[in-house]
């Protein structure tokens, strides 16, 4: 099993096991942005969380680097719009998207390249667009620890100050964690609003 495959089991127990954070984090996207609005899924994977929470009240993108990914998303939710892309290097105009969630898909962007990316990813939104990501701080997942070369975790407050010089106003971070017999996982859940101009 690979790195990021272990990385990606160990999350997938811990929101099966802590769905509040994922559901409080939907709702907040629900009450910040329009009826009809565009929401971006970024890392959606196979299941789309998004494209389901908000089926027939956004219109909603989901972006995944995996084919295989993106195909079963669209079967499972074929009113929504998916694309194979990498989170790096957005196939989106600026300002073109009014909320922009994305629950660890950033544990596969290398730390060197997070700001960059997270710069690239909040210049997508429209003035007033609404970011809401998780984002690993800290983990270690079958006696890999430190995590091994392909999964990123970066500490909470970076994560936060980073964000802040964005563009984004009013970012808020919250953390969390989860263990069981084969990792723990330390995890910060944000929320921030693009600047009007």
């Amino acid at each position: 099993m690979t790195a990021t495959a272990m990385y990606s089991r160990l999350i997938h127990r811990h929101l099966a096991a802590n769905p509040v954070p994922v559901s409080a984090a939907l709702a907040e996207v629900e009450r910040k942005v329009p009826h009809r609005a565009w929401v971006v899924e970024l890392g959606c994977g196979a299941e789309s969380v998004v494209a389901r929470a908000f089926a027939g009240r956004a219109d909603v993108l989901g972006v995944d680097r995996s084919a295989d990914r993106v195909a079963r998303a669209r079967a499972a939710a074929p009113a929504a719009w998916f694309t194979v892309a990498d989170l790096r290097r957005l196939p989106l105009a600026p300002a073109s998207v009014d909320a922009v969630v994305s629950f660890f898909a950033m544990i596969h962007v290398p730390l060197a390249e997070l700001p960059a990316t997270l710069v690239g990813i909040v210049n997508r939104l429209r003035p007033g667009g609404f970011l809401s990501l998780a984002l690993g701080t800290a983990c270690s997942a079958f006696g890999a620890d430190p995590p091994p070369s392909g999964v990123t975790c970066a500490p909470a407050a970076q994560v936060v100050a980073l964000l802040e010089t964005t563009g984004l106003g009013d970012v808020r971070g919250a953390t969390a964690s989860w263990s069981d017999a084969d990792g723990w996982l330390e995890v910060v859940y944000v929320d921030a609003m693009r600047v009007r101009e």
